[in-house]
C-alpha cells in the first residue's frame, strides 16, 4: 500500500491523502438493507472552512486510485456474493459533481474479463451501477449472468452465453447506448455468430432498440432494425433484410439468439433474399413482407425425393403465404 499526501494540508496539521495505490487488496462492497453502499464514506463533504466554488468539482477524500492484481467482493442483502479478480484499476480526480478518467479490467472466472477505458461520473454513490459512462468496453469471453448478483439479468441475455468483442458506451441515468461488434462463442468457432451493434437500453435492460444491427452466422446475414421486449410483456418488433443468405445457416439464427423458430421446418439449401416484418412474442410471432428463394432443395417428411426449384417467390401475411405458382393458406387442410 503507497499513500501520496498533500504537502499544503500538512503544513496546516492536517493528513490529507491525495493518492492511494493498493497491490493485490481484497476490497468489500456492501449494500445494506436501505440501498446504501459503504463505499459512499469516499466522498465526504469537503471541509466547511473551506467551501469549494460552484464551478469546482466536489472531491473525495482520495482524488487518485490505483488497485494492481485485486479482489473485489460485492455483496448485496438476499444475493450471492460477486467475487472479481484481477483488478486492474486507474482513477484520476475522482469527484461527484464531474466525470473524471478511468481505466478497469476485472475477471469473472478463469479467461472471462471485461475492461474499460473512458470518463466515469459524476459519481453516483447511491446507486453507483447508475453513474454515467462514456468510453470503450472489451469483452473476453463474458456472460452476461455473471452480473445477476449485481443487477437483474433479463433470461434473453443470459442464455447468450459467452461473448467477446469490442463496444463504444455511453451509459447514464436513463439510457445505455452500444456500438461496435461482438461475438457470441459457440462450442466450435465455426459456430460463432457475430453482432454488428448499433442499439440502446434502459439503465434495467428491460428493452433494446436496435437502430442498425448487423447479424452474421456462416454464410447468412441479417440486418435488423426494431426492438425487443426483454421483460413482461415480451415483444419483438423487427425489420429484417436478407440478401442471398445461405438458407440452412439462416434457420441457425434464431436458435443462436436464443429465439428457437415455433416450428421445425425441413432440412433445406438455397439462398434467401427478403424484407421481412417480424412482429408479436416469441412464442407466437407473424412474419409479413417478400422473400425469394434460388436454387432450393428441400426434402419433406414422407416424400421419397427431394424438391427443387430454380426460384421460389414468397408473399407473406398473417393469415396466408402465397408461393408461385401456388398459394397455401395458414388454415388447416386448404390449399
Amino acid at each position: 500500500m503507497q499513500f501520496e499526501f498533500s504537502l499544503w494540508a500538512l503544513l496546516r496539521g492536517k493528513a490529507q491523502v491525495q493518492a492511494l495505490e493498493l497491490v493485490q487488496p481484497t476490497v468489500n462492497l456492501r449494500q445494506n438493507p436501505d440501498g446504501e453502499w459503504n463505499a459512499a464514506t469516499l466522498a465526504a463533504a469537503p471541509e466547511e472552512e473551506e467551501p469549494p466554488s460552484a464551478e469546482a468539482p466536489a472531491a473525495s477524500p482520495v482524488r487518485n486510485w490505483r488497485i494492481e492484481d485485486g479482489t473485489i467482493l460485492i455483496e448485496r442483502p438476499d444475493q450471492p456474493t460477486l467475487r472479481l479478480t484481477g483488478v486492474e484499476l486507474a482513477a484520476t480526480d475522482i469527484s461527484t459533481t464531474e466525470p473524471f478518467p478511468v481505466r478497469l479490467a476485472v475477471s469473472f472466472a478463469e479467461q472471462s474479463r471485461i475492461s474499460t477505458d473512458g470518463r466515469l461520473g459524476p459519481l453516483d454513490l447511491s446507486a453507483p451501477a447508475r453513474t454515467p459512462f462514456q468510453g470503450e468496453l472489451r469483452l473476453e469471453q463474458f456472460r452476461p449472468d455473471a452480473l445477476s448478483s449485481l443487477i437483474t439479468v433479463p433470461p434473453e441475455l443470459a442464455r447468450l452465453g459467452a461473448m467477446s468483442g469490442t463496444l463504444k458506451l455511453r451509459s447514464g441515468r436513463e439510457e445505455i447506448a452500444a456500438q461496435g461488434k461482438i461475438t457470441l462463442l459457440g462450442s466450435e468457432e465455426e459456430d460463432d455468430l457475430s453482432l454488428q451493434l448499433d442499439v440502446k437500453l434502459p439503465p434495467d435492460l428491460r428493452r433494446v432498440e436496435a437502430s442498425e444491427t448487423i447479424v452474421e452466422y456462416g454464410e447468412a446475414r441479417v440486418r435488423a432494425q426494431g426492438s425487443v421486449e426483454l421483460a413482461p410483456p415480451y415483444a419483438l418488433n423487427l425489420a429484417l433484410t436478407t440478401s442471398e443468405a445461405e438458407l440452412g445457416a439462416l434457420r441457425q439464427v434464431p436458435l443462436r439468439l436464443g429465439y428457437p423458430l415455433p416450428v421445425s421446418p425441413p432440412a433445406a439449401t438455397g439462398r434467401v433474399t427478403s424484407d421481412l416484418k417480424l412482429e408479436g412474442t416469441p412464442e407466437e410471432w407473424v412474419a409479413s413482407g417478400k422473400a425469394k428463394v434460388t436454387r432450393l432443395a428441400v426434402k419433406p417428411e414422407g416424400f421419397p425425393e427431394t424438391l427443387r426449384t430454380d426460384s421460389l417467390e414468397l408473399t407473406l401475411d398473417p393469415e396466408r403465404i402465397t408461393a408461385a405458382p401456388f398459394n397455401l393458406s395458414l388454415a388447416p387442410g386448404v390449399v
